[in-house]
């Protein structure tokens, strides 16, 4: 029984070939690399910092770009974490090295594979990481 409850339901998770991909690493949401690597078909890894948005402090959700029509996975920004942490000092976010917290980096990560990938959850998988949401909850609200 496939119960739509507003979330993704009958995910996919990423498929793990047998061999390894080389992603090609873009730092923007478009651009001459992007085209570029939509005109060679490279699969591609996008920074999650391309998508933040820091006069609004959110992601902004991919629209219509070249990345759209990328075969791509979505970058943690680890590098650029630390640059801006390095000219900036300390975020806001996860261990202070980030701009974004790790639930907004998880829910704009689940909702760009969501919309753009068509990505669903079982409702088995639904209800994990509901639990895992509540963890999380848990976890920062205790004192």
């Amino acid at each position: 029984m496939d119960e739509k409850l507003g979330m993704p339901v009958g995910q996919l998770n990423a498929v793990l070939d047998d061999e390894m991909v080389m992603r090609v690493g873009i730092p923007h949401k478009g651009g001459r690399l992007a085209f570029h690597a939509f005109n060679e078909g490279y699969p591609a890894m996008v920074s999650a910092n391309a998508f933040w948005n820091a006069e609004k402090r959110r992601f902004a959700f991919p629209e219509a770009t070249n990345v759209s029509e990328l075969d791509f996975a979505l970058d943690s920004a680890g590098y650029t974490a630390m640059a801006l942490w390095k000219s900036k000092g300390t975020q806001r976010g996860m261990a202070g090295v980030f701009p974004w917290t790790y639930a907004e980096y998880l829910e704009f990560a689940a909702l760009t594979g969501w919309l753009m990938l068509g990505e669903t959850l079982t409702i088995q998988a639904f209800l994990g990481c509901t639990l895992m949401l509540c963890g999380m909850i848990w976890s920062q609200a205790r004192p």
